[in-house]
């Protein structure tokens, strides 16, 4: 839920991201809100549908569920990264 994210430290914006500016750690919306961020996680939905696409299987990579625990694994993977790339939300 938003107060589980929010009680996390994760702000959650619900908007469509028209870019994203991996340099500058920039999001641009397309309302036209700019977002930094320190790490992003663009979520596409509840009920993730995973493309066959390379690399979806590889560590750090991580569909959303209505989990729990998962998502409290997930939420400690974004914490110790550091500077490594996380995908989350493929769907």
């Amino acid at each position: 839920t938003d107060t589980m994210m929010a009680s996390n430290g994760v702000d959650v914006v619900q908007d469509e991201a028209a870019k994203v500016n991996r340099e500058f750690k920039l999001v641009m919306t397309a309302s036209g809100e700019g977002y930094t961020y320190a790490k992003l996680v663009l979520a596409t939905g509840s009920n993730p549908i995973v493309p066959p696409i390379a690399g979806r299987d590889l560590a750090n990579v991580f569909p959303i569920v209505k989990d729990a625990e998962y998502l409290r694994n997930m939420l400690e993977a974004c914490r110790k990264a550091g500077n490594e790339q996380i995908a989350i939300g493929l769907g």
